[in-house]
């Protein structure tokens, strides 16, 4: 069975661009996504840790990067205490300039996608994503909360069942994932939390091929 789209976009392009995002396989030119779209890598952004890459295809989307290094962690730990953490202030400044229709990101870089999406309004679909603080203590963190009351209708969510952060999700009080969960299915065994958590098993449900099988491909700058 077809996996369904998130807002007029194939779920293996959306794999696809959160791959192309991570800084070890980012590379500037013409891309053919595991579906056989064109997908053109124009432009990429750093600062510290932070990375995310800009494509143009059927629409323009912005692309972070999930967690990548220990430096990450920082800011998956201050956003899950406090509800603020760098990456995420810069991902939404971020996001208003390059005039993008659409945000997504694996793991990390869901998270960013779905802060983005909310305080925004825009568009975003995750894959395995970090959930979003909604409590600060026992203090209800407000402006979460009701951007995902008022947009959470914007994120779609592809999350394999029992993957590492949709445990945290169901366990974390102060934590939420915001917005449609369509389950996907991975090659990566019941008790193998981390690897269903990535994107490399990721399955094909019309092919049966994983991700990692099937891969982008790069065509010219």
């Amino acid at each position: 069975m077809a996996i369904p789209d998130a807002h007029g976009v194939k779920y293996l392009d959306v794999v696809t661009l959160c791959w192309l995002a991570y800084k070890g396989n980012f590379r500037f030119g013409r891309w053919q996504s595991v579906t056989g779209n064109i997908w053109d890598a124009t432009q990429k952004f750093e600062k510290g840790s932070f990375h995310a890459a800009l494509f143009k295809g059927q629409k323009t989307i912005l692309a972070f990067s999930g967690t990548d290094e220990a430096r990450d962690w920082i800011d998956n730990i201050s956003q899950g205490l406090t509800g603020i953490a760098g990456q995420y202030l810069y991902a939404l400044r971020l996001a208003g300039s390059v005039g993008c229709e659409m945000v997504v990101g694996h793991s990390l870089g869901g998270g960013l996608a779905s802060f983005v999406a909310i305080h925004k309004g825009i568009k975003g679909a995750t894959v395995n994503p970090a959930a979003l603080n909604t409590f600060i203590g026992r203090l209800p963190n407000l402006p979460n909360i009701i951007q995902m009351i008022r947009r959470g209708n914007l994120v779609i969510n592809y999350v394999v069942p029992g993957e590492a952060l949709d445990i945290l999700d169901i366990a974390a009080f102060n934590m939420t994932r915001v917005g449609k969960i369509i389950h996907v299915p991975s090659k990566a065994g019941f008790f193998s939390v981390i690897r269903k958590h990535g994107l490399d098993d990721l399955l094909d449900p019309v092919s049966g091929n994983t991700f990692k099988e099937l891969k982008p491909q790069y065509i010219s700058k």
